[in-house]
């Protein structure tokens, strides 16, 4: 009996009719129309596997210091009913202005810790990245992709997107770029009125709505380059060239509908610039090819380059700036790396499902599962299990911040006994030490700082000079470091300093003599 899947799993891009429209891929047959399954579609193996992910193999590093600076700022911002103008978290950067790009991911993120507890934020965390590897996994069945090609490129681009698994605004922006994708992908014109409310929601969630600006321009020049062409359908895609544009306009026109207006553009482009802060944020440096992250990388990057050269026809220019955009991206930042697996893989697999065809009759691994996979109900599994998720999450205990990475008892000892004076620690220690310790401003806040604290920070940990010496020009009370580090080796010779607490993660030193200044 020949398979009534030949030929129909994996389809060439079908012509456009006179309106420009693509018609929707049909399933095998009447009878899959009608019939549903609940056996677990792709997008609720998808986010099953990174509901897992979260809540087991990167259950460490979901919370880490800069959730805990994040939740603080959420804090500071429900306690005062506004959004500070002003930094007012560390004493090297206080008064300096502060404008927020993420300010209302940082409420979310507060509001859940007011909810219950840590472990909400963990679910919240959890559910932002389900969302984000799913909306790709839905986009392809919406295409009418074979089951199987959603499965292994969605699989790969939410692995690569693991690094980013943190309880952290950015988690927003993987989210925005699938919703922009999405948009771009369908068969009717972008819905600007849809693209206007996403962005100015965007702007105030992360500063990565520039990822969806970029995202909206290069399809519009892709289009562009596609229009002047005479195989290409004008209207095509997202609506044309014009419509595209527009888009953009329109998105760029909402993203200013924050607090900060356009001076949001000048925080972002100062930070991107910042050559300290580059260097003191690891998840900048590109990624290393000689580490196991780096090397899947490079394993899908040749992949999709394979799928792309073996392919009948060429990619869409749209898409192919795309991902040469987002692939640039990712070789030059470690940071930029799930989203390449979060817009680019699913791109290439999109190509892929439209330019190969099956020719064969005979039985395909998988031909079973693509067929029962087209008649799923997608959502039926993975709701339940994230509510699941919450629900047990949410038990007072159930996650809180590493006491073997933080220094959670030392600092618990420092505050309890009110000790004063003004704090020097290490570096990705900030975050925490401002959310643990509300009453006492940090030397280092991951949310602001500029070239000038990095240097200061690095003469101290790293100059020429002793630390004492340079501790006491800038007035420091209170050390928060390693127990091996140099700093903490120096301080406990040096004289005037005292240790006053240890333990396995940090140690607390206590200046005792010299002149105090204000924390």
């Amino acid at each position: 009996m020949d398979n009534p899947l030949a030929g129909a799993l994996i389809t060439p891009r079908p012509s456009a009719d006179e309106t420009g429209s693509w018609p929707r891929a049909e399933s095998a047959t009447p009878t899959a129309r009608r019939r549903r399954s609940f056996a677990p579609s792709v997008p609720d193996l998808i986010g099953a596997s990174v509901l897992a992910g979260v809540l087991l193999g990167k259950r460490p590093e979901v919370l880490n210091g800069d959730t805990a600076a994040h939740l603080r700022m959420g804090e500071l911002i429900l306690d005062s009913g506004s959004i500070p103008r002003t930094e007012t978290l560390s004493f090297t950067m206080l008064g300096r202005h502060l404008a927020l790009p993420g300010w209302l991911g940082e409420v979310a993120f507060a509001a859940a810790e007011r909810l219950g507890g840590l472990g909400m934020v963990a679910a919240l965390a959890a559910g932002l990245a389900v969302l984000a590897a799913v909306l790709p996994a839905l986009l392809l069945r919406r295409r009418g992709a074979d089951p199987r090609i959603t499965l292994l490129a969605v699989a790969l681009g939410a692995s690569l997107s693991a690094s980013g698994w943190t309880a952290r605004p950015h988690l927003w922006s993987y989210v925005g770029v699938g919703l922009v994708l999405g948009m771009l992908e369908r068969r009717r014109p972008v819905p600007l009125a849809g693209v206007a409310l996403l962005f100015a929601a965007w702007a105030n969630l992360h500063a990565g709505f520039v990822y969806g600006l970029a995202l909206l321009g290069l399809y519009a020049l892709g289009t562009w380059v596609e229009e002047r062409g005479a195989e290409y359908p004008r209207g095509g895609a997202g609506g044309g060239a014009r419509r595209l544009l527009a888009a953009t306009a329109v998105a760029c026109a909402a993203s200013l509908l924050n607090p900060a207006g356009p001076g949001i553009v000048r925080q972002i482009a100062g930070a991107l610039g910042s050559d300290a802060v580059a260097a003191q944020t690891t998840e900048w440096a590109p990624p290393s090819f000689g580490e196991p992250r780096g090397v899947f990388l490079a394993a899908v990057v040749l992949a999709a380059a394979a799928v792309v050269l073996l392919s009948r026809r060429r990619p869409a220019w749209s898409r192919a700036l795309a991902v040469a955009a987002f692939l640039l991206a990712a070789l030059q930042s470690s940071r930029h790396v799930p989203l390449f697996g979060l817009v680019a893989v699913p791109l290439v697999a999109l190509h892929a499902s439209e330019s190969f065809r099956r020719t064969s009759t005979r039985y395909w691994f998988g031909d079973a599962f693509a067929e029962i996979e087209r008649r799923t109900v997608p959502g039926a599994w993975i709701l339940p299990l994230f509510l699941g998720f919450a629900w047990l999450s949410a038990r007072p205990g159930a996650w809180g911040f590493d006491p073997s990475q933080y220094p959670v008892a030392a600092v618990q000892a420092a505050r309890s006994a009110g000790l004063q004076g003004r704090i020097f620690h290490s570096l990705q220690w900030g975050g925490f030490i401002a959310y643990a310790w509300p009453e006492r401003k940090v030397f280092f806040h991951p949310v602001k700082y500029d070239d000038d604290v990095s240097a200061a920070y690095l003469g101290v940990v790293a100059g020429p000079s002793p630390p004492a010496a340079r501790l006491e020009q800038l007035g420091i009370d209170l050390v928060v470091a390693e127990p091996g580090s140099r700093l903490a080796r120096e301080l406990v010779a040096a004289p005037g300093w005292t240790v006053w607490h240890r333990d396995g993660t940090a140690v607390v030193l206590r200046r005792s003599t010299g002149p105090r200044l204000p924390p």
